[in-house]
């Protein structure tokens, strides 16, 4: 079977966000199906292409830098229905890509992958099945920054882009005939707010590569804490730290969670690891 894989972003290395998921999607697949990748990527990015070629019967790239203008984001936020998003990651190339590769080769699976590429699955008219790897509901993600925000600019920014990112999500029935999620929380949400029927979608988890990230006995334990020079019993954090959740969930966990242990182990330690931490 010959299966379309849409990405936003080159996944190699997978060493961040959103690249992580979207390697081992493709590693895996490419053990069932014959797979064809097309995906955004950055002029540095190119120098990995025969990294995943090793996965893949094909590689298209469409040489694409997302937009961070600030003044764009404002505009889009105000003056346009879709999110901002959306029209961070449009690009006309990328559509006709889609749709010669659709028209030329006989796929049997068409694979969108995460948030921005849902939109080009609209203009695909194709009795080919197309699934949309939605990962979270973005629409949640956004609604609770909302909630937490203390920066009134941000605060409103947050408010309007849930609202239309939730109209986004109400289109996607039309435009799929499954979409997956990572977890339960994100298939109950896109059901009630998203009014999204049950059986268009499936909820299919995160893995662990077990042969990386292994269980180590005490005498390793030991060692590896030796050679880093941590002392005394640890939990670590791993994780984008310019990304909203996981700053919010460290300072709660700090806050909420860790004086609690540190009454029961006095000398516990707490290590955040990740690019981009803001100053708090």
């Amino acid at each position: 079977m010959k299966l379309l894989f849409i990405s936003s972003t080159f996944p190699y290395p997978p060493n961040e966000g959103i690249k992580l998921p979207t390697f081992y999607l493709i590693k895996e697949f490419s053990k069932r199906y014959q797979l064809h990748l097309l995906s955004f990527c950055s002029p540095p990015e190119k120098k990995f292409l025969n990294k995943i070629k090793e996965y893949c019967a094909e590689v298209f790239l469409i040489e694409f830098v997302p937009s961070k203008s600030f003044i764009k984001r404002v505009f889009y936020t105000f003056f346009s229905k879709q999110p901002y998003n959306v029209k961070q990651f449009f690009s006309i190339n990328m559509k006709n890509k889609i749709l010669e590769l659709v028209e030329k080769e006989k796929f049997d699976i068409l694979f969108f992958d995460f948030f921005p590429m849902g939109y080009y699955s609209k203009f695909v008219v194709s009795p080919i099945p197309k699934v949309f790897h939605y990962h979270d509901s973005m629409s949640m993600n956004f609604y609770r920054n909302f909630l937490v925000e203390k920066n009134f600019l941000r605060r409103v920014y947050w408010g309007k882009q849930s609202k239309k990112v939730l109209n986004f999500e109400m289109r996607l029935p039309l435009w799929f005939d499954k979409i997956t999620v990572v977890a339960k929380k994100d298939k109950d949400w896109l059901i009630k707010n998203a009014k999204i029927d049950e059986d268009k979608i499936e909820v299919v988890p995160n893995g662990v590569d077990l042969k990386h990230f292994k269980f180590y006995t005490e005498e390793e334990k030991f060692e590896i804490k030796k050679k880093l020079n941590i002392k005394g019993p640890s939990i670590i954090f791993r994780g984008i730290m310019s990304f909203k959740p996981n700053i919010d969930g460290c300072l709660w966990f700090l806050k909420n969670v860790f004086p609690l242990l540190k009454t029961e182990i006095k000398n516990l330690k707490f290590f955040i690891v990740g690019p981009n931490p803001p100053k708090e």
